[in-house]
């Protein structure tokens, strides 16, 4: 968790600090940019899925009207971590400048929180490259821990 704490963080600062115009579309490195954000658009629409997935059996240990084992509590930290994780991780996620809703607007997987969506952002497109590239990293991850929620002895 604190690793996802501490990346978004960085990639917040590296935002706010930005200075460099915006660039064009036409830029390689903002269309590759532009492709991690759309394949993490995609993996946070499965993470979804699981998500919903999980809340269920999260539930359904909540409500069993008994003391919950030493190992449902744990589970159960780790839904919460999860969660928290991919509250961080949609809160801080940021479009490519000129690519901004390219994607499927049908909110069907992904929020859109305009207010962090902004096209304001000026990264060069490197680094835009690289946090779009980072966040990808984060929400496969985030996939991975839940799948393995799902299915804890196939870890």
């Amino acid at each position: 968790m604190m690793k996802y704490t501490l990346i978004l963080t960085l990639l917040t600062l590296l935002i706010s600090c930005g200075t460099s115009p915006k660039e064009t579309t036409d830029d390689p490195l903002l269309k590759e940019a532009a492709g991690y954000h759309m394949e993490a658009i995609e993996v946070e629409k499965e993470f979804k899925l699981l998500s919903k997935t999980l809340a269920n059996q999260a539930a359904g240990i909540q409500v069993q009207g008994r003391a919950l084992t030493d190992e449902e509590i744990k589970w159960l930290d780790s839904y919460q971590g999860l969660i928290r994780g991919y509250e961080l991780w949609s809160e801080n996620h940021i479009e490519v400048p000129g690519y901004e809703h390219a994607h499927d607007h049908s909110h069907d997987g992904h929020d859109h929180h305009h207010h962090h969506h902004g096209t304001d952002v000026q990264l060069t497109p490197q680094d835009m490259m690289e946090t779009q590239k980072a966040f990808l990293d984060n929400i496969n991850d985030l996939k991975t821990k839940a799948q393995q929620l799902l299915n804890p002895k196939s870890k």
